[in-house]
């Protein structure tokens, strides 16, 4: 039987489904993602990303 794996983070995509952000789910994944250090991540592509 194989060990199991750490998990190390869930993601739970709620926008537009259960609860209607102010701002675009791109702008809160890149305004959440630059609190922990990832800088640079473009908004608008990330919005593109959601259907």
């Amino acid at each position: 039987m194989e060990e199991p794996i750490a998990v190390e983070s869930v993601v739970f995509d709620v926008g537009g489904t259960l609860i209607d952000p102010a701002s675009s789910v791109g702008e809160i994944y890149a305004s959440v993602a630059s609190e922990h250090g990832w800088t640079g991540l473009d908004a608008k592509r990330l919005d593109g990303q959601f259907h």
